[in-house]
């Protein structure tokens, strides 16, 4: 799923040409879809949490846009090309969201029809019939706090024990106990204050209190 090749870079302002190493995935790779580039929360997410032959992908991302980062102000040329932001913008979008779930829990799940209200934590960029409707099974990321202690009295991550779907709401039971509702809050039915999807890269959920 993945091939290096050795490239020439032709420095802008010297115009010494260097060799490089390109790290690349190819469409063999069961992580090179559409979504993934085109869902950059999404795509930051399974990055956090992902670990190859040779260690966590998100080592690779923070690498790479560190490099971008310090090109942008060492080169004159890569500071006029980066004008609005340092580094390349997508990198450092990446980079940035993967680090914002390095003290959260993640669960991946998968589901598919209506997310009228979110029920699916989808976005458009999932690729959304009527920007509401998964018509195919979607990768769906719940992302909850990790403050959780799991049923041993360890600090591992809570396994989930039990999915519960209806027509407007989801929730995730773990076997810490905590549970977790997203969904139509439009009468306060999930039990806490309202949080919307427009919040980058993706709202918390919290565990239902008390119960």
């Amino acid at each position: 799923g993945y091939e290096r090749d050795v490239i020439d870079v032709i420095e802008d302002d010297t115009g010494n040409t260097v060799q490089a190493l390109l790290y690349r995935g190819t469409p063999a790779n069961p992580a090179f879809w559409a979504r993934a580039l085109l869902d950059i929360p999404f795509a930051a997410a399974v990055m956090a949490v992902a670990v190859g032959p040779s260690g966590p992908n998100s080592e690779y991302l923070y690498n790479l846009d560190r490099f971008l980062a310090d090109s942008a102000t060492s080169s004159p040329a890569a500071a006029t090309a980066f004008a609005d932001h340092t580094g390349d913008s997508d990198t450092m979008e990446l980079a940035s969201m993967a680090r914002s779930f390095e003290d959260k829990t993640l669960y991946f799940m998968f589901g598919c029809g209506s997310n009228q209200h979110e029920q699916l934590l989808l976005t458009r960029a999932a690729g959304l019939v009527n920007d509401d409707e998964a018509h195919d099974l979607k990768e769906v990321v719940l992302v909850v706090p990790s403050d959780c202690i799991n049923s041993t009295g360890d600090e591992a991550v809570p396994r989930p024990i039990q999915l519960y779907c209806g027509g407007g709401h989801s929730a995730l039971l773990t076997d810490a106990g905590s549970l977790y509702l997203w969904g139509w809050n439009e009468h306060g039915q999930l039990g806490h204050k309202d949080v919307a999807m427009d919040k980058i890269p993706y709202h918390i959920i919290d565990a239902l209190q008390d119960v």
